[in-house]
């Protein structure tokens, strides 16, 4: 369980901006992408062999906020992911995208746990 959420002290998040010309009338706006698509990039990206549907993902992603929010301990999340048949990188990579894209109050928690779990 001590390898479910190192992952989070590696991930960096970048905020996306708008860039413009100042010799063009138009300019180009790019716009940060929804949480759960932001969620499920990272997922995707993660190299991670997770075979539910994006909609499945989402939902389980969701429900790690939801218990978190219900006061269940990072402990028992990573457990319930590791159980749930995901194994301990793809549980702890579903648990670190999402408390970045859908619940980041409990990053610094998250953060804590994982230093104190060795990671």
């Amino acid at each position: 369980m001590r390898k479910a959420l190192a992952v989070l002290g590696l991930i960096c998040v970048t905020a996306v901006g708008a860039c413009g010309s100042s010799s063009s009338s138009s300019s180009i706006n790019t716009k940060a992408p929804s949480p759960d698509q932001a969620f499920l990039t990272f997922l995707h990206q993660s190299g991670d062999n997770i075979t539910a549907s994006d909609a499945d993902l989402v939902s389980a992603g969701q429900s790690v906020c939801t218990s978190l929010n219900g006061g269940t301990s990072f402990d028992d999340v990573a457990q319930a992911a590791i159980s749930s048949g995901l194994g301990t990188k793809a549980g702890g990579d579903l648990i670190s995208a999402a408390v970045l894209d859908f619940c980041p109050k409990y990053t610094q928690q998250a953060q804590d746990w994982v230093n104190a779990n060795g990671g």
